[in-house]
């Protein structure tokens, strides 16, 4: 069962993008304000305040694919934990034998997944979606990149385990060359779209004024700040609502506050399980905290994409 095809959906997908975008461009003043007053925001305030933000919505976003498994999959359960958890243990040893390539995958996994979340509501064929979604999320990333670069580059060559990252983002960003090729790419796709009439003048509208909010915030702000903005309020946020639409379509009688609750239990397994592995680091393994972030975040985000690409090919969101 997919999300009905109508004017309806589409308005109802056109309201919350422009709320979330108002959301976004009021925290963007907010914090231009603070820096224009304070001059910068204090290190340890942007930890607190991102982390609580990707533990109240970056973390639940995702605390229910067996959820969306399940309601797009006649497989077993048990094959999907098996697979999922087999999955995130398989990607854990690539980072410890081949972590440059770990790396790269994860960008490249991360680009697909923003791309397809994004831009899930433009029917095209299998082809078509994986170079609109890719492209997409490479521009979004190679942005990040391109602004933050040399603040990363900073972090990662005070730990000698993360300084051949630096390498490797200057290559994929290679003196904002990606950024233009990819912001190009998309430019004349759209310009396609809008001749084939897939997309209309408005979502097009749309898609430049999200992508505009991200290269502002991406260009005032530090690695943290910006990419929790985006990463919170224009990708999370979407997701959660796209997936309330689809459940609440499908079982009718969910509230928002049902929803809420199917998040809760995998959202506390995923802050033990977080918990754990941060004691286990400390006391063995003693890899730096960002670079086990990374690792761990990469680690999630594999099966996550997988199961997002599984729902938003049986329930396209138009």
């Amino acid at each position: 069962m997919g999300i009905s095809r109508n004017r309806g959906s589409q308005f109802y997908i056109y309201i919350y993008m422009n709320k979330l975008g108002f959301l976004f461009l009021a925290v963007l003043y907010i914090l231009i304000s603070i820096l224009s007053f304070d001059g910068n925001i204090p290190e340890n305030a942007q930890i607190i305040c991102c982390g609580t933000l990707i533990a109240l919505v970056g973390i639940p976003h995702g605390a229910i694919d067996h959820v969306l498994y399940s309601s797009v999959s006649s497989k077993s359960m048990v094959s999907f934990y098996t697979i999922y958890l087999a999955l995130m243990v398989a990607y854990v040893v690539l980072w410890f034998l081949f972590p440059v390539c770990a790396m790269l995958f994860f960008l490249l996994i991360s680009a697909y997944h923003f791309g397809e979340s994004q831009l899930s509501y433009i029917q095209q064929s299998k082809l078509f979606s994986v170079l609109q979604y890719s492209v997409w999320g490479i521009h979004l990333l190679s942005t990040y990149i391109f602004y933050q670069l040399d603040t990363l580059a900073g972090i990662f060559n005070d730990y000698a385990i993360m300084e051949q990252f630096v390498d490797l983002f200057t290559i994929i960003q290679f003196q904002g060359l990606s950024v233009v090729i990819s912001g190009s790419l998309l430019a004349i796709y759209f310009a396609y779209l809008l001749v084939q009439r897939s997309i209309t003048v408005q979502q097009v509208l749309q898609e430049i004024y999200v992508l505009m909010l991200i290269h502002i915030s991406f260009y005032l702000f530090g690695p943290l700040v910006s990419f929790t903005l985006y990463f919170v309020i224009l990708h999370s946020m979407k997701v959660m609502l796209d997936e309330f639409q689809f459940l609440k379509e499908k079982f009718s009688g969910l509230s928002f506050y049902k929803f809420i609750k199917l998040l809760i239990p995998f959202s506390v397994v995923s802050f033990l399980g977080l918990f754990l592995i941060i004691l286990f680091n400390n006391w063995i393994l003693d890899l730096p905290i960002i670079y086990l972030i990374i690792l761990m975040t990469s680690v999630i985000t594999l099966p996550h994409a997988i199961v997002m690409h599984l729902f938003y090919a049986q329930a396209p969101i138009e």
